[in-house]
């Protein structure tokens, strides 16, 4: 029987956080090719005079055999603590410099939204916010850092209830992508017949958008809470000659449940 392949994306919709399964029934790859911004004056034939005569094909038509790709959007309601973090960041001065649209100092106030005394444009507020609140949206460990004003005292409430920022109950995301996983086959293995004697059916790419996302995925969800699952990593730390032997050893072995990746490149 074919294993199935779903790919988990964490995006950052807000105020909400979303889990998206892409599932698929088999490995395959995709190959996009762009045209733009072409100096037409290097050669006599321009682009729009080639393009007539190139062929394009696509996944569609030349894998019909293949059943259609599946995408659910999983819609969850953020943690209390990454509403707190995110409700304060609206009341920062940050916030409210990017909704006046106006330049000035940036402060690192209730929402931490950091930054120095300089003014700078107005689109670098805009993206420090979504930087930030893309953070929130992914667990707050990625933003109460020492730095950060409410460390300490976020700190100090999570001893007194026997938790820490490792908790991944902490982010809804870490939270439903653990309850996607055991869905989807990737449970405690039976004490009657072991991990090692049947593969799980589902394989899994999970994809975050850094590598701080996926420490969080492979320490504070597989080490401490799935340490059955197998997998392998493929972010900017891995260097590019040993990048296609990773996706290789994840394609030749069906044991390995897993393929941890980053959405960009260096990250």
């Amino acid at each position: 029987m074919p294993h199935s392949r779903a790919t988990l994306l964490c995006h950052t919709p807000v105020p909400h956080a979303r889990a998206r399964a892409h599932t698929h029934t088999h490995t395959h790859t995709h190959t996009h090719t762009h045209y733009h911004d072409a100096d037409t004056s290097l050669n006599p034939l321009s682009v729009p005079q080639v393009l007539p005569f190139l062929l394009r094909r696509m996944k569609e038509d030349v894998l019909a055999d293949l059943p259609p790709k599946i995408i659910q959007d999983y819609h969850c309601e953020l943690s209390p603590l990454q509403v707190r973090l995110y409700g304060a960041f609206a009341k920062s001065e940050l916030a409210k410099q990017v909704q006046a649209g106006g330049g000035g100092s940036s402060s690192s106030g209730g929402g931490g939204g950091g930054g120095g005394s300089a003014p700078q444009p107005q689109r670098m507020h805009i993206f420090k916010a979504l930087q930030y609140l893309r953070k929130v949206c992914n667990h707050p460990r990625l933003v109460l850092t020492p730095s950060h004003p409410w460390h300490a005292e976020v700190t100090r409430e999570l001893k007194k209830e026997g938790r820490s920022l490792t908790d991944i109950t902490l982010s809804a995301k870490v939270s439903a992508l653990r309850q996607l996983l055991v869905d989807c086959g990737l449970d405690a293995p039976s004490s009657t017949t072991g991990r090692d004697a049947v593969v799980n059916q589902h394989r899994f790419l999970i994809f975050a958008q850094s590598k701080a996302m996926l420490d969080i995925i492979a320490d504070d969800l597989f080490a401490a809470h799935m340490p059955w699952a197998t997998y392998l990593r493929l972010d900017g730390s891995v260097v590019a000659d040993k990048r296609q032997g990773i996706v290789d050893s994840f394609n030749r072995d069906p044991s390995i449940d897993a393929l941890l990746l980053t959405t960009a490149v260096g990250h």
